[in-house]
């Protein structure tokens, strides 16, 4: 019997939806550095540059990070809420395994 390798690229919202969960990362990152935004604010800069997303939260957060300091803890957040969030969509694990 042959094998086969298949690569699946997953451009966000194929196979799961973890933009709502970056949104998520940020609110909570600029909660750590004293600010205050809602998650629902990500809408707004999703698929902009990092440097635009990221800037757009300090304003509506009112706080001034240090950039490379911010990235380093939303890493650390987005990768956690990742880990115990991120589910598939409806019927991915079924197709993928079919």
């Amino acid at each position: 019997m042959k094998k086969y390798t298949a690569y699946l690229f997953d451009l966000d919202g194929t196979l799961v939806d973890s933009e709502k969960l970056k949104g998520k990362a940020l609110a909570e990152t600029c909660s750590l550095f004293g600010g205050a935004v809602d998650v629902k604010v990500y809408k707004t800069v999703m698929g902009e540059r990092w440097f635009n997303v990221t800037s757009h939260f300090f304003t509506m957060a009112k706080i001034e990070p240090n950039f490379e300091e911010f990235n380093a803890e939303f890493k650390k957040i987005h990768q956690e809420i990742l880990l115990n969030e991120l589910t598939p969509k409806p019927k991915v694990v079924e197709l993928l395994f079919k």
